[in-house]
């Protein structure tokens, strides 16, 4: 990756997309429709206490240089400009991930681990061994990523940890302030698209069934791996919880209590999943590990790793992106493996 300086004359430097780059090989327009939008810039550099006065609140924003054009368009658009009607709106909507377990459900809620700043996922019972059964069944940051692992009541029974195995993520849309209590109206998202890497992973719904089939689209930021595309509208059966809103009060205990979110106003239906190594990565673990990973040392749930446990990590994103106006998370996720 390479930047274009912002801090002179503003060139424009356009490149065909991957589907102007399709278009042009099957001889079709190169360009039907187009899109602006603002991916590389961020606002939260505004700075309104900056000492220099108000011409220099948004110094640092233009200061910030611009990304060379990328082809790939679920990159270069991670944002989307749109319209809407309410001309008094002062927030819009925002994905995040759900790291609260609701008050009112039995919810199995997955989420990152400060050691690691990612959902872990484990892929052999040597790992879990390592971390201890005891730890991996109460730690809410596992998954157990397994191709058809065996479901079990007993939560200390190796291979069996159906207090971990059974979690999912959880993605809620709504306004990510204490100051707006209003319902998302149009802004709904009400269709995703939910990009994995097909080389380690698949989806799974929240019922833990590969329910839904993906489409492979080409990301060259992977190493031209391949990339898994589910496109989830909202019909979609085991994907989504019920349509959910707080409370209209503005009293922060009450938002906070009242239903266990991410956001201070979780507006909308919430996206839910699970995640599970692909067919790929499940015939040859120690290939993919040993070619795509690296060996992991620090600490992992409670257990410090050092070199010569031979623990090796994998490190991707999952992107969940909403159809209909773009707004976007990235899930960081890590694979572990141990022979």
């Amino acid at each position: 990756m390479s930047f274009l300086r912002n801090d002179g004359d503003i060139i424009i430097d356009a490149v065909l997309t991957d589907i102007g780059r399709s278009n042009l090989a099957a001889g079709l327009p190169l360009a039907t429709q187009w899109a602006a939008g603002d991916t590389e810039i961020d606002y939260s550099l505004y700075n309104s206490a900056n000492a220099s006065g108000s011409a220099y609140y948004d110094v640092d924003i233009f200061n910030v240089p611009v990304f060379e054009p990328s082809t790939f368009s679920q990159t270069a658009m991670g944002s989307k400009l749109f319209s809407y009607a309410d001309n008094t709106l002062q927030y819009l909507p925002v994905l995040k991930l759900n790291q609260s377990t609701k008050v009112s459900s039995n919810l199995t809620t997955v989420d990152t681990a400060a050691g690691t700043n990612a959902i872990n996922l484990l892929t052999t019972d040597n790992i879990i061994n390592l971390l201890g059964t005891t730890v991996v069944a109460s730690n809410t940051t596992f998954i157990d990523a397994r191709q058809n692992v065996f479901i079990s009541t007993n939560p200390g029974q190796a291979n069996a940890l159906s207090s971990y195995t059974t979690r999912f993520i959880r993605v809620d849309q709504g306004f990510d302030s204490q100051n707006v209590v209003i319902p998302l109206g149009d802004l709904e998202e009400t269709s995703f698209s939910v990009y994995v890497n097909r080389l380690f992973l698949k989806l799974l719904d929240n019922q833990y069934n590969a329910s839904v089939q993906p489409v492979i689209v080409a990301n060259p930021f992977t190493k031209n791996q391949a990339t898994n595309l589910y496109k989830l509208p909202a019909e979609t059966p085991n994907f989504f919880g019920p349509v959910e809103v707080k409370p209209s009060v503005n009293n922060v205990s009450q938002l906070a209590t009242s239903l266990a979110t991410s956001l201070p106003n979780q507006v909308g239906r919430e996206l839910q999943f699970s995640l599970q190594i692909s067919d790929f990565l499940a015939a040859n673990l120690a290939y993919y590990f040993s070619t795509y990973g690296s060996i992991f040392t620090g600490t992992l749930g409670s257990t410090a790793i050092t070199v010569p446990e031979a623990v090796y990590q994998i490190s991707t994103t999952v992107r969940v992106v909403g159809d209909n106006y773009g707004f976007a998370v990235d899930i960081p996720i890590k694979l572990f493996y141990k022979a």
